[in-house]
């Protein structure tokens, strides 16, 4: 392995923590907020519009029930701007259980990666997050 992806990471990990660490509790209520409204598969309709709503107050074109009622898309830069990096999150919760596989966190932490280096990848590329319904499979 070259040093040259080491020495990305290190700077990737360097501009996103501390606008991770910025926002922490703001993650945190994000995240118990999904957490105490647990949503089957394909019926996240809550954890969807929070989740769009956190976007756009971050500045993000987010295009709502992106191809699912539940599903999002949010994204920044341009459209032919590179690196163009992206991350998928789920906020599914299982029945009978609620959110004891830990999707609430999932689609925090993952979501959150693009608010936390977006400055930096505005110059550079683009990105986006977004999150899909009913990751266990299609409706029945």
């Amino acid at each position: 392995m070259s040093a040259a992806p080491c020495h990305q990471l290190e700077t990737f990990i360097s501009l996103a923590s501390p606008k991770i660490d910025e926002k922490a509790n703001d993650l945190q209520k994000l995240s118990l907020k999904i957490w105490e409204r647990p949503e089957l598969g394909y019926e996240e309709h809550f954890a969807h519009s929070i989740l769009s709503d956190f976007f756009e107050e971050q500045g993000f074109e987010v295009t709502r029930e992106y191809n699912l009622p539940t599903a999002f898309r949010a994204v920044f830069g341009g459209e032919k701007a590179e690196p163009t990096v992206a991350v998928l999150c789920e906020y599914d919760a299982l029945p009978g259980i609620g959110h004891g596989c830990g999707h609430n966190l999932i689609a925090v932490a993952g979501n959150f990666l693009f608010p936390s280096i977006q400055n930096q990848l505005y110059s550079r590329g683009r990105g986006g997050g977004g999150g899909g319904g009913g990751e266990r499979g299609p409706p029945n």
